[in-house]
């Protein structure tokens, strides 16, 4: 998936613990691997929960 901001890869892992989600930014060099519970716990966050991760996109500016 692809706009003019960022590029992210999508690919079903399936790992010892199931079946696992993997997220990867090609160009920033950011992964993540995420299961169905992480899922599930992301989709049950209230939307202004979620919406403030991704206030700071990068993390806090300390740990560039």
């Amino acid at each position: 998936m692809a706009n003019e901001f960022a590029q992210v890869t999508f690919t079903r892992v399936v790992t010892e613990n199931g079946d696992a989600l993997a997220l990867e930014s090609p160009k920033l060099g950011f992964s993540i691997r995420l299961s169905v519970a992480h899922l599930e716990s992301i989709a049950r966050q209230d939307v202004d929960e979620f919406s403030s991760l991704l206030e700071d996109p990068y993390g806090p500016e300390d740990e560039h």
